[in-house]
C-alpha cells in the first residue's frame, strides 16, 4: 500500500532520482559517459527500494494517514494531522515544500503556547496506558484490558491492517503491531522517541529533540526505517531565525551515502547542494541549485556534476524547473527515463518529513 502523500516537488524528485541511479551504477565505469546507463537500468530498482521501506512499512503507513492524526491529537494538539504537506503536483517545486514545512512547524509553537498547561504532553492519566481502536467511534480508547506493558512515561497504541481505500483499519480488525510514543518535552525544549514494531519486528525507530519557539526553532531527527531485513537510517535537522532558515537530511543505506542541505535566506533566495557517495563503486553526484522563484532565476554554478565534471545545467522553461543536458552524457531518453521516477522518489522526502512532522505532533500541547 502506498503512503498518503504519494508526489512532491519536481527538484527532489530530480534529486532522488539522479542519488539513487549513482547508487545502482554497476561500477564499469567512472566517468560522466556512463551517466546516462544510470537512468535507464534503474527505475525497477529505484522503485523497490523506495518501497521497501517506506511505502511497503506498515509502520510508516499507519503513522502518516488519518490514523497518525488521530494519535497525535491524543497524545499533542487535538485535531492537528502530523503533516505541512499536501499531495502536491509535479509543477510545486520542492522550496515550496519546505516552506509550507517550515509555517508548519511555526503554526504548531503558536498553538501550543495556546494549548494546556501540563509538563507532559501525554495526559497523566495515560501515562503508561495501552490504547486500542475502537471501530464504533473511530478513533483510540484505553484497553479495557490493558497487559500494562506499555512504556511508564509514555503511551502505547495498537497498529491494525489499514484499508488502502480509506487508511482507516479494516473491520473486523486485524492488529499487526504497535507504536510507542515517550515524550518528556518541556517548554521550548522537544524531547519524543516514536518507535514501531510490526510481527515483532522494529520497522520504525527515531528521536526528535531541540527547541521550538513562536518564531524560531532548532530541531533534529535520527533514526532508521527498516524492511524486515535491512536498514535505512536517516538524520534530518531543521533551524529557524531572523536571518533565514535551513533544513539538511542525510541517509544511508548499504553502501550509499546522501547528504542533502537547503537553505532559505531573509530575502527568500533557495539554496540547495546534494552529495550523493557510492562507497562500493567509488562514484559520486553533486547537485547544485540556487533558486530566486521571485526573480525566476537560477544561479550560475546550478548544475548536475557525475565525479567532479558538470553534466547537466538547471533553467526556468515554460514548464517550470527544467534539467537539461550540457553535452552528450544525458540524450531524451535517458531524461525521460528520469522523468517516470519523479512520483514514486519523491516519497522519500515526503515520508522522511511526515515522520518528522507526526513527532512534532505529538508534543503540541506546551507548558503554558
Amino acid at each position: 500500500m502506498k503512503s498518503t502523500f504519494q508526489r512532491v516537488s519536481r527538484l527532489c524528485a530530480i534529486v532522488v532520482a539522479l542519488s539513487l541511479a549513482a547508487a545502482c551504477d554497476d561500477g564499469n565505469g567512472s566517468g560522466p559517459s556512463d551517466t546516462g546507463n544510470l537512468a535507464s537500468s534503474t527505475n525497477a530498482v529505484v522503485d523497490s527500494v523506495v518501497a521497501s521501506f517506506f511505502e511497503e512499512n506498515e509502520s510508516v503507513n499507519s503513522l502518516s494517514g488519518p490514523v497518525g492524526g488521530i494519535i497525535a491529537g491524543i497524545t499533542g494538539q487535538p485535531s492537528i494531522t502530523p503533516v505541512g504537506l499536501s499531495a502536491a503536483g509535479d509543477d510545486v517545486w520542492f522550496g515550496r515544500s519546505v516552506a509550507k514545512a517550515r509555517e508548519w512547524l511555526l503554526s504548531q509553537a503558536r498553538a501550543g503556547h495556546a494549548g494546556a498547561e501540563h509538563d507532559l504532553n501525554i495526559p497523566t492519566s495515560l501515562l503508561g496506558v495501552t490504547c486500542i481502536w475502537d471501530p464504533v467511534d473511530q478513533t483510540y480508547v484505553p484497553d479495557p484490558n490493558d497487559p500494562g506493558n506499555a512504556p511508564t512515561n509514555g503511551i502505547r497504541f495498537r497498529l491494525y491492517e489499514l484499508d488502502p481505500s480509506t487508511l482507516f483499519p479494516v473491520q473486523p480488525l486485524q492488529d499487526i503491531g504497535l507504536v510507542d510514543i515517550v515524550d518528556l518535552t518541556t517548554e521550548p525544549n522537544i524531547d519524543v522517541a516514536v518507535s514501531s514494531d510490526v510481527g515483532g519486528v522494529t520497522l520504525l525507530s527515531y528521536d526528535i529533540t531541540g527547541t521550538l519557539d513562536v518564531s524560531t526553532f532548532t530541531l533534529s531527527m535520527i533514526g532508521f526505517a527498516s524492511n524486515g531485513t535491512d536498514q535505512l537510517d536517516f538524520t534530518w535537522s531543521a533551524a529557524e531565525s531572523e536571518t533565514g532558515s535551513s533544513f539538511s537530511l542525510t541517509t544511508s543505506a548499504a553502501s550509499l551515502d546522501m547528504s542533502f542541505t537547503q537553505t532559505v535566506d531573509a530575502t527568500g533566495v533557495i539554496n540547495t547542494e546534494i552529495t550523493i557517495n557510492n562507497l562500493a563503486t567509488g562514484n559520486e553526484l553533486g547537485i547544485v541549485l540556487g533558486l530566486d522563484e521571485s526573480a525566476g532565476t537560477v544561479t550560475p554554478e546550478s548544475g548536475v556534476f557525475f565525479n567532479g565534471e558538470e553534466v547537466a545545467d538547471f533553467r526556468i522553461g515554460s514548464q517550470g524547473l527544467e534539467l537539461v543536458p550540457t553535452g552528450s552524457e544525458l540524450d531524451e531518453q535517458d531524461l525521460f527515463e528520469l522523468s517516470l521516477m519523479l512520483n514514486v522518489l519523491g516519497d522519500l522526502f515526503v515520508n522522511i518529513l511526515q515522520l518528522f512532522s507526526f513527532g512534532v505532533a505529538a508534543t503540541g500541547n506546551f507548558a503554558g
